[in-house]
């Protein structure tokens, strides 16, 4: 038995339907996260991602990748980063999305990205856009992944000859993301980071020589 090209594109077919949200499905008046959450479930559905939640939102929220909300509702340019976050993520990690969004800032704080925010916007229709290509290209791709000899392998030795090069193709493209990241993105606080270094081991410090007189006593 083979696994064909027409298999592997049915396979690309199922593994990507219904996880994107378009920009134009995001309502323009302001939401509760539990509408959010409901907008988001039947749309982003991934068998091996969790689903966006409060808990995630707020996490982003701390680490300063969102804007604040005001009150209990949030914008459609929020939600608009929110679900950037959400697919970023899985490829990088938060440091390098905060790299990378404080960068397109100006390495503002998050409460003064009022004037770019139609740049989330442009940015997530960017994702989406590559995604559709991306998508488009990869049963194209189908012989470089699957050797024509591999005719003479059972389906299973098939099946696993493609994880892997899919996944070292995952791995390389990954590795590839924080490196440009890493690189063109410095760390949007490292002077504020050196002087929470130096003053926790300054701490430290007046510790244990407080300890060591408390011991002499």
């Amino acid at each position: 038995m083979n696994l064909s090209s027409n298999d592997f594109a049915e396979l690309c077919q199922s593994a990507f339907q219904n996880t994107t949200i378009s920009a134009d499905a995001i309502p323009s008046i302001d939401l509760y996260m539990d509408q959010i959450i409901t907008l988001t479930e039947g749309a982003l559905v991934n068998p091996h991602e969790r689903p966006l939640t409060k808990t995630m939102v707020n996490n982003y929220s701390k680490d300063g990748l969102i804007k604040p909300v005001k009150g209990k509702k949030y914008s459609k340019e929020q939600i608009l980063q929110m679900l950037l976050i959400y697919n970023l993520k899985q490829t990088l990690a938060i440091a390098d999305i905060k790299r990378v969004f404080h960068g397109i800032y100006e390495n503002k704080p998050v409460a003064e990205w009022e004037d770019k925010l139609p740049e989330f916007e442009h940015l997530y229709q960017l994702l989406l856009q590559k995604q559709e290509e991306n998508r488009r290209l990869i049963p194209t791709i189908y012989d470089k992944i699957i050797s024509p000899s591999s005719e003479e392998k059972s389906l299973q030795e098939q099946a696993a000859a493609a994880i892997i090069a899919l996944c070292a193709v995952s791995a390389d493209a990954k590795l590839l993301a924080s490196t440009l990241a890493e690189t063109y993105f410095p760390d949007p606080e490292p002077e504020k980071k050196e002087k929470n270094k130096e003053k926790k081991k300054k701490n430290k410090e007046l510790t244990s020589e407080e300890e060591q007189e408390n011991g002499a006593d």
